[in-house]
């Protein structure tokens, strides 16, 4: 794992296959070193999702035609059919697929769990005061209306070059709610960001951007059920590692190449109405290949 790390920069997971159980003192020291990377860590071995139901085996059995294109288990396909028609094995089968999906094996559960906290503020004014601050709370009570030429012109920024968008306008007008809107509007697109809202008392207390978005993360990832020692040292170094993998994160960000302009991660900042610049200006900014 430590050459790995080494050799290929940026690894988001790593996978481990065997007819071994992954246990004991062995098991911990291989998760530790797994989360101390930053990495996801999935073992496929032995061990039962479910009485019966061993891990290789039922994702095996899940996906026959796939690992029977592999000779030697070929030569099983009758085990895996038979494991197939055992009572159980559809729930099984669904209990690891969630585990595979975990939000330390790539970003799906923690993008839904970003677009589930989005979601709250536009519909609990508490979530929002919580999540957001004082002026997203009042905005969850009594929304404006949708403004389609400004939806169009944000959508219009998010494809285009530019990696920060500023919303300006009097007090009053709408921007700090555009800014969410717009994030959960490309949250929801299929393949969209992961919406991430940074509200000013937490930027306050961060000590830089990179603090601030490392403990939204954090947030984010334990909503989606991320469990590690040490969330922010895990996404601390996920997310540096992901986004210092290519030749130059600022012109050739790591994952753009083969991925297009997908962007992974939408920030809106939510800002308060008692701050001087809540007034003129409510930025939205994206990270590309985070």
């Amino acid at each position: 794992m430590a050459a790995a790390n080494s050799a290929w920069p940026g690894i988001d997971c790593w996978v481990i296959a065997s007819t071994r159980e992954l246990q004991g003192t062995t098991a911990k020291a291989v998760h530790a070193f797994a989360e101390q990377l930053g990495w996801g860590l999935v073992a496929l071995d032995w061990s039962e999702i479910a009485p019966s139901f061993p891990r290789l085996a039922t994702l095996c059995a899940a996906y026959i035609d796939i690992a029977c294109g592999w000779a030697p288990v070929a030569k099983l396909r009758a085990s895996l059919d038979a494991l197939a028609a055992t009572p159980g094995f559809e729930a099984a089968r669904d209990k690891l697929i969630i585990e595979l999906k975990g939000a330390d094996t790539g970003f799906a559960s923690a993008r839904a769990a970003g677009l589930a906290e989005i979601e709250r503020i536009f519909a609990d004014a508490e979530a929002a005061r919580a999540i957001a601050g004082p002026s997203p709370a009042l905005l969850a009570q009594a929304p404006p209306i949708e403004r389609a030429g400004l939806r169009a012109m944000v959508s219009g920024w998010w494809d285009g070059s530019a990696q920060a968008g500023v919303l300006l306008g009097i007090e009053g007008t709408g921007k700090t709610w555009e800014a969410l809107d717009a994030a959960r509007h490309l949250a929801g697109l299929t393949n969209g960001p992961m919406p991430i809202v940074i509200g000013s008392a937490r930027a306050a207390q961060a000590a830089d951007g990179e603090a601030a978005l490392i403990s939204a993360l954090s947030r984010i990832g334990e909503a989606a059920g991320l469990k590690v020692a040490h969330p922010s040292t895990f996404w601390q170094r996920r997310f540096c590692a992901l986004w210092n993998a290519g030749p130059d994160p600022y012109t050739n960000p790591p994952l753009v190449a083969s991925r297009a302009r997908q962007t992974d991660i939408a920030i809106a900042t939510a800002t308060d109405r008692r701050s001087p610049d809540a007034a003129i200006a409510a930025p939205i900014s994206k990270i590309l290949g985070a």
